[in-house]
């Protein structure tokens, strides 16, 4: 690698690393999103979720990189093994999201139909939404509306930050928490319900 890029990548590390360094990350997006989305490319994703696993690199990235040490090594090699987890981590857990968007819509759609059947399918699908429902009243607004244009609306990561006039890191972020917060609640209600069904108490006939 040339040392003038050497120097100007390390120059504009210390300046995001730097307290006052926020003002910097649009420069180092634009030098650094290009060669990130590049090595993306080349671990052969699907195209459509290239522009999101890098965007998540992203958010790693803001998270972390305070704890890059240039004493174990150059920053690039950093970079790259915070990108080579991240698509790492996209296809561990790549089925295992689209399931969670796929029940975060059904729990829509049982919103919006108001349905009222009793069978186990349907209890799934009204506990998700009372989930979703009781998510949105805890979350701030713009939290909600990130989560919700993403995986209720089938937004971009992009086109989310333009149309709400935010940061691509900040809308990744709090996407990521809300999930988080809808998963854990969904566990933890169909865990109760499964728990209540199967206590003796549940069971019993009465005398």
């Amino acid at each position: 690698m040339p040392t003038d890029i050497t120097t100007y990548e390390n120059a504009l590390l210390s300046h995001i690393q730097d307290s006052a360094g926020q003002s910097h990350w649009r420069e180092f997006d634009t030098h650094f999103r290009p060669i990130i989305q590049a090595y993306v490319r080349r671990q052969r994703l699907p195209r459509s979720d290239v522009d999101d696993v890098t965007q998540d690199i992203f958010v790693k990235l803001w998270l972390s990189i305070d704890k890059y040490d240039p004493s174990q090594g150059q920053f690039r090699t950093w970079l790259y093994q915070v990108a080579r987890h991240a698509v790492i981590d996209f296809f561990r857990k790549e089925k295992r999201q689209d399931r969670a968007k796929d029940a975060c819509r059904d729990a829509s759609r049982v919103q919006l139909n108001h349905r009222s059947s009793t069978e186990p399918e349907d209890i799934e699908g009204q506990v998700l939404a009372s989930t979703l429902n009781d998510v949105r009243n805890q979350s701030d607004a713009k939290h909600w509306a990130c989560f919700e244009r993403r995986h209720l609306k089938g937004q971009s990561v992009k086109a989310i930050a333009e149309d709400l006039d935010l940061n691509p890191n900040y809308v990744s972020v709090n996407i990521c928490r809300t999930l988080k917060q809808v998963r854990a609640s969904v566990e933890q209600s169909l865990a109760n319900d499964t728990t209540e069904k199967g206590s003796p108490l549940a069971n019993s006939k009465p005398v």
